[in-house]
């Protein structure tokens, strides 16, 4: 009897410290959108000013019934786009290069079949924002960036030429990176 006595306020300080921990995390994800919040998913970015200058229109918008896609909606419309313009970027190049650069195209060629399963993991992840599932728009979109980084590879090798797309590569994985600190914050 007296071992439950002790372990009564115990329990009740465990609930209490659990139960604040708890609702802290779930005050920075529901409510309004903060500079606080802000930062703190920008920090974690590859482009923090990109972000800030992508997530601060936000600022005082609801969170609720959706974090992830108040959060990221806007960011994603970006990485399509981008990813779009990339696909075709690509493939201008492809259709660009003289049929005398065999190993040249070839290149472009293997990074136009990367972009398009970048395009269905991307509609994929857009789909799980949509439905408010952070974790599987994270899984979808850290695929994306595995390819958009097997594209910079192939175009890397010799022979190595100059190109935009390396260029446009590293803007799709900043506004990627966007989006995964977003479902990791909405996800803590």
């Amino acid at each position: 009897m007296s071992t439950l006595h002790f372990l009564s306020p115990f329990l009740n300080f465990l609930i209490l410290v659990t139960s604040s921990t708890n609702s802290s995390t779930s005050a920075q994800i529901k409510g309004t959108v903060t500079d606080e919040l802000i930062r703190g998913i920008c920090i974690r970015t590859r482009n923090p000013s990109l972000c800030l200058n992508n997530l601060k229109s936000l600022r005082g918008k609801s969170l609720l019934p959706n974090p992830v896609a108040a959060l990221g909606r806007n960011s994603m419309y970006m990485v399509l786009s981008r990813a779009n313009r990339t696909v075709a970027l690509t493939w201008a190049h492809y259709r660009g290069t003289t049929i005398h650069k065999p190993e040249v195209r070839m290149k472009y060629y293997k990074c136009f079949l990367k972009y398009t399963d970048i395009m269905k993991q991307l509609r994929q992840a857009n789909k799980y924002m949509l439905a408010g599932l952070p974790e599987s728009v994270k899984d979808y979109v850290l695929v994306s960036v595995n390819q958009v980084n097997c594209c910079n590879q192939e175009l890397l090798r010799p022979p190595r030429e100059r190109s935009d797309v390396l260029e446009a590569n590293i803007e799709l994985k900043d506004l990627c990176s966007i989006i995964l600190a977003i479902c990791n914050k909405v996800h803590q």
